[in-house]
């Protein structure tokens, strides 16, 4: 098969995605770690820009500088394939951090959302989504204190992945919140919020933007429906709640609008 003919009627993102689909079935492949020099074979062999092929081996153009990271600083590479499990010997170690993390971070968000009968799920359901990504133990064994950012990182978005169904089932109820100070390495934010008091939708959407804000960059209308899809609200309700949000930052000094209607931080 002409793999440049081939290539042609593809994006480079969707023919990535086929190789990325040899590289799983083939057996002189495999899901494993692949090193650098390793991939760029196998980017020669099909005809492809080793950056193209990093920057879309994980579905996002952002992937590609945390993916260059791991390939220069892990000596067996990065992982391609599905995600195995963490490793019962990895678990056994950071199992006091991560145990203390997860509760730390799920005390955060019931406080925030008023919603403390649902800290034992959210705390159960995080800990099963750290089970699920081995290939970050693998992709970070050279730094396990970034490891464990990464892993508490999949944490709370699976926490507010639950949290946020739960609001859907309860047609997220007007419930006035007040974004209050957390002493945590995340705090700085929270410290620019506090006090500012909005709605448990309103809540949910800056929590979204935050954890999805270098796609935004890159990408704002895409990203931002994808974010009211995810939580389930139509485009106008998720705009209406934007505007509030702006108007909210803008009322209590936190923002400022220039001349030219940007809206900008007030050092003030």
């Amino acid at each position: 098969m002409d793999k440049n003919k081939f290539k042609k009627r593809y994006s480079i993102k969707k023919y990535i995605k086929i190789i990325k689909i040899d590289l799983k079935y083939l057996k002189q492949y495999g899901e494993r770690m692949y090193a650098q020099e390793e991939i760029k074979q196998i980017c020669s062999i099909y005809s492809v820009e080793f950056e193209h092929f990093i920057t879309y081996m994980n579905r996002n153009k952002i992937s590609y500088y945390e993916s260059m990271y791991i390939i220069q600083k892990n000596k067996e590479g990065i992982w391609i394939g599905k995600k195995p499990e963490i490793s019962k010997e990895f678990l056994k170690e950071n199992l006091e951090k991560i145990e203390e993390s997860l509760e730390k971070l799920s005390n955060t968000i019931v406080r925030r959302y008023q919603c403390y009968w649902l800290k034992e799920r959210i705390k159960n359901g995080a800990f099963e989504e750290i089970i699920k990504h081995g290939e970050i133990e693998k992709n970070y064994k050279f730094d396990s204190n970034r490891c464990l950012e990464k892993l508490f990182y999949r944490a709370k978005c699976e926490m507010l992945n639950i949290l946020i169904q739960e609001f859907k089932n309860m047609n997220f109820n007007n419930n006035i919140l007040n974004i209050t100070r957390e002493e945590n390495e995340e705090g700085n934010i929270d410290e620019w919020l506090y006090p500012i008091e909005l709605n448990v939708i309103s809540c949910l959407i800056l929590e979204e933007i935050r954890f999805n804000i270098n796609d935004v960059l890159i990408n704002r209308a895409q990203t931002l429906k994808r974010i009211y899809m995810k939580l389930n609200i139509t485009k106008q309700v998720f705009y209406e709640n934007l505007k509030n949000i702006q108007k909210t930052l803008i009322d209590c000094g936190k923002v400022k609008v220039c001349k030219n209607g940007k809206v900008i931080i007030n050092e003030i």
